[in-house]
């Protein structure tokens, strides 16, 4: 083995040594012609002012031939440059592009932010505006900034919202916004969730995006929001899946009873009852049937039940007391 690599080695230096001594390689020659394009083109530009249209055409280029060879610092400032000076000029599109590019390229993210958000604010209708979105959007959560990335986020969903990418990111603004905290990113993060399911077909990815918009109204007390979500989860099939079904139901349930709907407490029991029966959804159905100011002819078949399949349970009797409150209520 020791002696492949010495081999190997030897005859490396041998094809090195073998090379004359003044020759070039291809690179070597095409960087330093590009090197002498730019230099002759940097001093012409010198001649006019930044403004004039002779220093427009120079400008454009160098940015072209930075662009194309990778020179991005010197892509970068050509760029800025024209984007400063000739802002009406019908090539500044193309040249904010490349410059974006250069910024991304050398990790100034906030030089980076400024220019994509200049370009999506001139150029809305542009093809390019999905992926400058999505690069922007990333450049934000890449540097930390949490708010403008969920808003960013948000936006690549709004122009994307059929596709796999759209779905990414709007997840993404749904998560940030949550995890900001505050009352109203948390109504940010409920509304675009909401808005995604309303959008959205019937799946997997629609169900979970919806139960995430039905907590998150929950999360700030909005109850009757939480449920309007929780009936359009139910619409769209999340009895499907029977164990969260059963979540989203006995959550439903509570929040029609802080709402003092009973009645719509004891129908939402009813359907978690057929999911999977137990005592202690029996239970409550009869405690919000009760809540309810409901006759004794409706509760007397529910607690009749109750007390023949739970006879062992201690609170059998408060069950029959609720009973013949509903008959001295009528």
């Amino acid at each position: 083995m020791k002696r492949t690599i010495i081999l190997t080695v030897i005859a490396l230096g041998l094809t090195a040594s073998s090379l004359p001594a003044q020759q070039e390689t291809p690179d070597d020659s095409l960087s330093d012609q590009v090197t002498q394009q730019a230099s002759k083109l940097e001093g012409e530009l010198g001649k006019y002012r930044d403004t004039s249209s002779q220093a427009a055409e120079v400008l454009v280029q160098l940015v072209d031939l930075y662009h194309t060879h990778g020179r991005v610092f010197g892509l970068i400032r050509a760029g800025e440059k024209f984007a400063a000076a000739h802002p009406a000029d019908q090539r500044h599109q193309a040249v904010m592009l490349k410059l974006i590019d250069g910024l991304q390229a050398t990790s100034r993210g906030k030089e980076m932010v400024a220019a994509s958000r200049q370009f999506l604010a001139r150029y809305p209708g542009a093809p390019e505006c999905a992926a400058i979105e999505v690069r922007l959007a990333d450049t934000l959560i890449r540097l930390g900034d949490r708010a403008p990335a969920a808003d960013a986020c948000r936006n690549v969903w709004k122009r994307q919202q059929g596709n796999t990418v759209g779905r990414k990111y709007g997840a993404l603004a749904v998560r940030t916004y949550s995890q900001l905290g505050s009352p109203t990113s948390i109504e940010k993060a409920a509304s675009l969730a909401e808005e995604m399911l309303d959008k959205l077909p019937r799946g997997q990815f629609a169900k979970y995006i919806g139960y995430q918009a039905f907590l998150e109204w929950q999360r700030i007390n909005e109850r009757a929001k939480s449920n309007v979500v929780g009936n359009k989860l139910l619409k769209k099939g999340i009895t499907d899946d029977k164990q969260m079904a059963m979540v989203l139901y006995l959550a439903m349930a509570d929040n029609y009873n802080r709402l003092q709907q009973y009645a719509n407490a004891v129908d939402i029991l009813r359907k978690a009852r057929g999911q999977g029966d137990n005592a202690a959804l029996h239970r409550q159905q009869i405690e919000r049937m009760h809540s309810a100011a409901a006759k004794g002819k409706e509760m007397e078949p529910l607690v009749r039940e109750y007390l023949g399949k739970y006879r062992d349970r201690d609170d059998r009797h408060r069950m029959e007391s609720y009973l013949a409150q509903a008959y001295l209520r009528t």
